[in-house]
């Protein structure tokens, strides 16, 4: 009789290993597919910083492209990359006129670099591009070009703290 006793015993015990396992293994399936639900549809936080860097990135390239104009004296070309409400303000011709005068007044623009771009505390859709000027005649200063991204994701020239 105490045979039969440990093999129902040992049968059981196997049982109940086997039973055990299945539940560990199916628990585990269930964890991670809930896992891939959540996680499949919520952008991350590293999402979201590459996709500001990113624009940070847009801004300070289209600055740079406009002072890379007017140091060329392509001044057409930097009209172009000013936004709507400024392009409202002052005609291609007006901007030309101006841009020259500058030049003449201050000098050509012999280097440039954008030292910082930020997201505007006022106007989160828009950046603020810090520029390092120096002109022949007037030496260093700074400027700021605030920028707002257009319809088709390109950055434009919304306003500046002082004369190009």
């Amino acid at each position: 009789m105490s045979q039969t006793l440990k093999k129902l015993w040992q049968t059981r015990n196997s049982q109940l290993v086997s039973v055990a396992a299945m539940s560990l293994i199916i628990l585990l399936l269930v964890l991670y597919i809930i896992f891939k639900v959540f996680t499949a549809n919520t952008p991350t936080a590293n999402a979201a910083a590459s996709a500001n860097s990113k624009k940070l990135t847009a801004a300070q390239n289209s600055a740079s492209a406009f002072y890379t104009d007017m140091q060329h004296q392509q001044y057409a070309a930097a009209y172009m990359l000013l936004a709507p409400p400024q392009q409202k303000q002052l005609t291609q011709y007006s901007f030309t006129l101006f841009a020259k005068e500058i030049d003449v007044k201050s000098g050509q623009i012999n280097s440039f670099s954008v030292t910082q771009a930020q997201f505007d505390s006022a106007s989160p859709n828009n950046v603020d591009v810090t520029i390092q000027v120096t002109r022949a005649q007037e030496g260093k200063y700074t400027i700021v070009l605030q920028e707002q991204e257009n319809q088709n994701g390109t950055w434009q020239i919304l306003q500046e703290n002082g004369p190009f």
